[in-house]
Protein backbone atom coordinates (compact mmCIF):
# COMPACT_ATOMS: atom_id res chain seq x y z
CA UNK A 1 0.00 0.00 0.00
CA UNK A 2 2.57 2.11 0.78
CA UNK A 3 4.42 2.23 -2.70
CA UNK A 4 0.92 2.74 -4.24
CA UNK A 5 1.04 6.49 -2.45
CA UNK A 6 4.51 6.63 -3.43
CA UNK A 7 3.34 6.47 -7.25
CA UNK A 8 0.57 8.40 -7.20
CA UNK A 9 2.35 11.16 -5.57
CA UNK A 10 5.37 10.49 -8.35
CA UNK A 11 2.50 11.24 -11.11
CA UNK A 12 1.46 14.00 -9.55
CA UNK A 13 4.64 15.97 -9.21
CA UNK A 14 5.59 15.28 -12.92
CA UNK A 15 1.82 16.43 -13.91
CA UNK A 16 2.77 19.43 -11.74
CA UNK A 17 5.56 20.22 -13.36
CA UNK A 18 4.87 19.27 -17.24
CA UNK A 19 6.31 21.02 -19.35
CA UNK A 20 5.35 21.59 -23.30
CA UNK A 21 7.61 21.52 -26.29
CA UNK A 22 7.01 23.86 -28.97
CA UNK A 23 8.51 23.09 -32.28
CA UNK A 24 8.43 24.36 -35.76
CA UNK A 25 10.83 26.11 -38.59
CA UNK A 26 10.93 29.70 -39.20
CA UNK A 27 10.63 30.79 -43.31
CA UNK A 28 11.05 34.04 -45.14
CA UNK A 29 7.70 34.41 -46.55
CA UNK A 30 8.88 35.51 -49.76
CA UNK A 31 10.50 32.60 -50.41
CA UNK A 32 9.83 30.19 -48.78
CA UNK A 33 13.65 29.76 -47.65
CA UNK A 34 14.47 28.93 -43.63
CA UNK A 35 15.77 31.55 -41.47
CA UNK A 36 19.29 30.28 -39.69
CA UNK A 37 19.72 31.66 -36.31
CA UNK A 38 16.29 33.42 -35.58
CA UNK A 39 16.75 33.87 -31.74
CA UNK A 40 13.61 32.99 -29.68
CA UNK A 41 12.52 34.11 -26.09
CA UNK A 42 9.91 33.06 -23.66
CA UNK A 43 8.04 35.20 -21.24
CA UNK A 44 9.59 33.40 -18.80
CA UNK A 45 12.83 33.62 -20.24
CA UNK A 46 13.97 30.94 -21.07
CA UNK A 47 15.56 31.24 -25.01
CA UNK A 48 16.68 28.75 -28.13
CA UNK A 49 18.10 29.73 -31.82
CA UNK A 50 16.66 28.08 -35.07
CA UNK A 51 19.58 25.71 -37.01
CA UNK A 52 20.72 26.22 -40.19
CA UNK A 53 17.18 24.74 -41.50
CA UNK A 54 15.27 27.37 -39.59
CA UNK A 55 13.99 24.32 -36.98
CA UNK A 56 13.55 25.00 -33.95
CA UNK A 57 12.15 23.32 -30.48
CA UNK A 58 11.35 25.26 -27.03
CA UNK A 59 10.35 24.05 -23.95
CA UNK A 60 7.39 26.49 -22.25
CA UNK A 61 5.50 26.05 -18.50
CA UNK A 62 1.88 27.11 -19.72
CA UNK A 63 -0.36 28.00 -22.54
CA UNK A 64 -0.02 31.74 -21.93
CA UNK A 65 3.80 32.56 -22.16
CA UNK A 66 4.53 34.58 -25.26
CA UNK A 67 7.13 33.81 -27.87
CA UNK A 68 9.63 36.56 -28.86
CA UNK A 69 11.47 36.15 -32.38
CA UNK A 70 14.22 38.27 -33.07
CA UNK A 71 16.18 37.78 -36.61
CA UNK A 72 19.11 40.83 -37.54
CA UNK A 73 19.48 41.01 -41.09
Amino acid sequence: MKYIYLCIFIGFCLLSHAQNTITGVITDAATKDPLPFVNITTSNGNGTSTDDQGRFSIAVNSTSETLNFTFVV
